[in-house]
């Protein structure tokens, strides 16, 4: 279930009346569904409340324990995640080649430690705490859905940490590091190329957005995007990479998830990071782990402020 005292939610039953005409419109999944084209008074009413007090506030994310029931197929799950991230806001593609996006989160057998164009999504493997999106440059999804159709054998834990936490601890703990936080590294883009055929490109991991602070982050791809730029890490840079990881994996801070069917974690994509521990799959293709992911851009201005920390940029 949920761990660490994170917070889970069940939706109203006239919110899951409202999905269950969503579900049941299509077969298929429709990329072209539109939250207009139903009516979900309800459900939007309790999404602007799920914003409110858990995303925009407190731990940055929520459960949603009664997002999808397994009497439905994967498709209409699929039909019911585009819907609802449209209520949150814009769909972000997760592949501008092809414009994914609701993208089927599973082990498609790629090495993330030899491959440097595979996703950590595509693996199996534990670790590697992130933000979602941190392969492209600015802006990245203001929030994140991950629904869960089936979870692994055995592991597979979904934990996820407030980027507020983190860089609180960094104030006391390594000061002197934080401060290369806020300036450029190399980026690795994993295979998605920029206009001119770019594999990399520079940003910081934390950065303020309308005197709000924000966080990006995935180590590999920074290490890999040293690498492609043809540029070595000075100790400087690794001292920092260094401190925040030493950070990231301490579970104090950290919320562990064990996901069930039909829940739906959504979180704040830049004011928290998540990773998940390793998991061990069914050998039956219809019962390995599987869960669907979408990106969502918000046109709305974030109520969080760290001006505080204004003075280390």
């Amino acid at each position: 279930m949920v761990h660490n005292g994170s917070i889970s939610v069940q939706l109203s039953k006239r919110a899951t009346s409202e999905l269950h005409s969503v579900y049941t419109a299509h077969t298929e999944y429709n990329p072209d569904l539109r939250c207009e084209s139903f009516d979900l008074d309800s459900l939007s009413e309790e999404v602007i409340t799920l914003r409110k007090n858990y995303l925009e506030k407190g731990p940055g994310f929520v459960v949603v324990d009664n997002f999808w029931n397994p009497k439905y197929s994967t498709e209409q799950g699929k039909n019911g995640l585009l819907v609802l991230s449209q209520l949150f806001g814009g769909l972000m593609p997760q592949m501008a080649a092809t414009g994914l996006l609701v993208k089927e989160v599973k082990d498609r057998s790629k090495s993330f430690d030899s491959d440097s164009t595979s996703r950590y999504s595509d693996s199996k493997q534990g670790g590697g705490y992130h933000t979602d999106g941190a392969e492209l440059p600015p802006p990245l999804p203001a929030f994140l859905t991950l629904l869960c159709i089936r979870p692994a054998e055995k592991g597979g834990i979904f934990k996820v940490i407030s980027a507020y936490d983190v860089h609180d601890a960094l104030v006391e703990k390594s000061p002197e590091s934080l401060g290369r936080l806020y300036r450029n590294f190399h980026w690795d883009r994993r295979g998605d190329l920029g206009p001119n055929g770019e594999e990399t490109f520079e940003k910081p991991i934390f950065s303020y957005q309308n005197k709000t602070l924000t966080c990006e982050y995935l180590r590999r791809y920074i290490d890999d995007g040293y690498k492609k730029a043809g540029v070595v890490q000075t100790e400087e840079d690794v001292a920092a990479l260094d401190s925040i990881d030493s950070v990231l994996y301490d579970d104090s801070i950290a919320y562990n998830i064990l996901m069930k069917p039909g829940q739906l974690v959504i979180s704040a994509n830049y004011y928290t990071l998540h990773g998940r521990t390793s998991f061990e799959d069914f050998d039956d293709q219809d019962s390995k782990r599987l869960m669907l992911r979408t990106w969502i851009k918000d046109k709305t201005q974030p109520s969080y402020s760290q001006q505080k920390y204004a003075h280390l940029i």
